[in-house]
């Protein structure tokens, strides 16, 4: 018999080295995302997305029913789209 959830574990994270002629440079991770997502039934799918700098913080934890092709429910944590800001990609 073989499963049929599936897992997917991602992440990006972002390096800042800023150099000056004269002057200290420095070298610092501002962002490191670590995002699990998968399916937990047929209809079931799941994402949890946390940043390991910021202490470690939750940033999105949902989880998606998908009823058909044309209505799902999300229920969870996630970001707002609020402005372009919040809608670009880090990476």
């Amino acid at each position: 018999m073989t499963s049929t959830r599936s897992f997917r574990l991602s992440g990006y994270t972002q390096f800042l080295y800023p150099y000056w002629d004269k002057g200290t440079d420095s070298f610092s991770i501002p962002r490191a995302r670590l995002t699990l997502s998968g399916e937990l039934l047929k209809n079931v799918r799941f994402r949890i997305q946390i940043d390991g700098v910021k202490r470690p913080a939750l940033i999105d934890a949902n989880v998606d029913f998908l009823f058909n092709p044309a209505y799902s429910l999300r229920i969870g944590q996630y970001y707002v789209p609020m402005s372009l800001e919040n809608n670009t990609s880090d990476s």
